[in-house]
């Protein structure tokens, strides 16, 4: 028997009875899973949002605790061809059977049923987005997009711009009833703080703390490629 030794997708299985995520692959090559989401109430309910090398993203719920999987998001795609590649999930931890998929070209889709039916899209005014929080006390929406952090509070009904840039993650800590400790990183310019998601925001590089300032001109050095977690 031969095995594959050159690049592949992610993985090729060596047990061909393998359960794939994704039924465009016949040999569960492709799966190649960018995010996760777990209801907070239900640990056997998971999201996963997938991405493959070519084509469009999909996003899989299991009810069983990944034993079965099914496609949630093809409604979407096929209403959107085009614009609904999935870039970033989220669940509403006020009530988990709202989840938010917002794509590429930063639209925003809820649905209120785990995914059945869904509502949208909503332009968010961004240009990619690649990560969201959602925050447990209110439900606000703090996204990471190309064009910056993007905050909603109305549920992604509306959205406001609050730091411009481009913003590759966030982080916060909602501790407290209300404010807290928001993180951002914006390539080329920093990591951001701010004490309430709307700002304002403070570049902590530049701030003599310890962090490395940006260097001016460069693409990969400096502040503004770290990572938030």
């Amino acid at each position: 028997m031969f095995l594959p030794i050159g690049p592949d997708f992610v993985f090729g299985p060596r047990d061909f009875n393998f359960k794939r995520v994704s039924v465009r692959n016949e040999f569960g090559c492709q799966a190649m899973v960018r995010q996760i989401a777990i209801d907070p109430v239900d640990a056997n309910m998971i999201y996963v949002l997938a991405r493959p090398v070519s084509g469009g993203g999909a996003v899989f719920r299991s009810d069983d605790g990944g034993s079965s999987w099914t496609s949630i998001f093809d409604g979407p795609q096929q209403a959107d061809i085009g614009n609904a590649k999935a870039g970033a999930i989220a669940l509403n931890p006020i009530n988990a059977d709202t989840i938010y998929v917002a794509t590429d070209n930063s639209r925003f889709w809820v649905s209120n049923d785990r995914g059945n039916v869904w509502s949208g899209p909503t332009v968010m005014g961004g240009v990619t987005v690649r990560q969201m929080i959602v925050d447990p006390r209110s439900a606000v929406i703090i996204a990471a997009d190309a064009a910056g952090v993007l905050v909603s509070p109305t549920g992604g009904a509306s959205w406001s711009n609050v730091l411009a840039g481009n913003c590759t993650s966030v982080a916060a800590s909602f501790a407290g009833p209300s404010g807290g400790d928001y993180y951002a990183t914006i390539f080329q310019a920093g990591l951001f703080h701010a004490a309430n998601a709307s700002g304002p925001w403070t570049n902590l590089c530049s701030q003599g703390i310890g962090l490395p300032a940006r260097s001016s001109g460069a693409n990969i050095f400096g502040c503004g490629s770290v990572g938030v977690i």
